[in-house]
């Protein structure tokens, strides 16, 4: 496999593939059954409402392989910016060929050009490799945390306390 990639900024033509990513992802991680979105929302809101960003991998034929999914936050405690990681996939056949480092580099880039102090993500406790690569870059895991949600389906019961 030749070392040559290519990231680029993904665009409204690049909706079908990502959407194809985020449910091969979703499989993967025994979460099919989660994904609502549509290719349809994918157009809408990351390209038309400009929700998130999305940059793309491609390989030395310029084949799409993998993606990773981002936009920005604030920190309360640091009162800056921060580059939330939503997702980042890479096909199972260019694992351990250097993509998935070269969209975090890419990442890494943008978080400081765009000033922020820090980019965050979360990682299944059970994807094990997925923890392992991070760990390489020395990220920090914290295990006081706890992820908390309210679906869609509970905020009506919420905002009319």
């Amino acid at each position: 496999m030749s070392n040559l990639m290519y990231v680029r900024e993904a665009t409204a033509d690049d909706s079908a593939i990502i959407y194809r990513f985020i449910l091969e992802h979703a499989r993967e991680e025994a979460l099919g059954e989660n994904v609502t979105a549509t290719q349809e929302d994918i157009e809408n809101n990351i390209f038309k409402e400009k929700m998130a960003h999305v940059l793309l991998i491609e390989n030395e034929v310029h084949a799409i392989v993998g993606y990773a999914i981002y936009f920005f936050a604030f920190s309360a405690f640091s009162a800056n910016k921060v580059l939330y990681l939503e997702d980042l996939y890479v096909l199972k056949n260019y694992r351990r060929g250097g993509f998935g480092k070269a969209l975090m580099h890419k990442l890494a880039r943008l978080t400081l050009d765009k000033g922020c102090t820090r980019m965050q993500w979360l990682c299944p406790r059970e994807n094990l490799s997925a923890l392992a690569f991070y760990k390489t870059w020395g990220a920090k895991f914290f295990e006081n945390y706890s992820i908390c949600r309210l679906e869609y389906d509970t905020l009506n019961g919420v905002a009319d306390f």
